[in-house]
């Protein structure tokens, strides 16, 4: 009976790390059990993670176009790739299902600084095409690289709504794209947009290498 229990465990933590976005709800019953801010990493109060909730769900009413923050500590929980983790979560929980599959997701890992964010369908693909996504982190870029994250957040939010209002009257969403350089006081490199830096895949498996030795510690400690 103990070794039964002993194995349970054992199973449970593997599938605890191997399979991570099963912690983001109660269940995959798509868009309606998932947040529009999911803070996981802790960054907000609670007041500051309603107020984004109630904004990011008021902007993705008015312009059919479903707008996402989520905060981990770590995204190779999730996928070794952040690219790769933002579209598995869409896929996961069928984001934008309610919005004719437009959605833009913003993904921030604290632990190495890094992010990514991405728009899906006809709209979320329009305002985040290589041009405009940099006119929309631009805008809150300079904020989350100094640690003010409700700020920078709430810029994201803005700035896509500019975005999807421009797209909505037949504006140019590209328009002014070609005035940023990154040499205005915004170094994006400073906060390690992951097509720029390296992934540090051995300290990723140092990391779950550590949670798998104190998980076996205290399976002994009870035995």
């Amino acid at each position: 009976m103990k070794k039964k229990l002993i194995s349970l465990l054992l199973l449970s933590l593997l599938l605890a790390l191997l399979c991570p976005l099963a912690a983001f709800a109660e269940g995959a019953d798509g868009e309606q059990s998932f947040p529009y801010v999911l803070d996981n990493a802790n960054l907000l109060s609670d007041s500051q993670r309603q107020a984004l909730e109630e904004k990011a769900a008021a902007l993705s009413e008015a312009h059919q176009c479903s707008l996402y923050v989520v905060t981990v500590e770590d995204y190779t929980s999730l996928n070794s790739d952040i690219r790769t983790a933002v579209k598995g979560i869409q896929s996961y929980y069928s984001l934008g299902s309610n919005t004719d599959g437009n959605v833009v997701i913003l993904l921030l890992s604290t632990k190495d600084r890094d992010y990514w964010a991405e728009g899906f369908g006809a709209k979320g693909n329009a305002i985040y095409s290589t041009e405009s996504s940099w006119l929309i982190e631009d805008a809150f870029l300079d904020n989350l690289k100094n640690n003010d994250w409700y700020s920078g957040f709430s810029d994201f939010l803005d700035a896509c709504d500019r975005q999807l209002t421009k797209l909505e009257n037949g504006e140019d969403v590209n328009e002014g794209a070609n005035i940023i350089t990154g040499n205005d006081g915004l170094d994006y490199h400073e906060f390690n947009r992951p097509d720029m830096a390296s992934t540090n895949i051995l300290t990723s498996v140092i990391e779950v290498f550590k949670r798998l030795v104190k998980s076996m510690s205290l399976i002994l400690f009870l035995l």
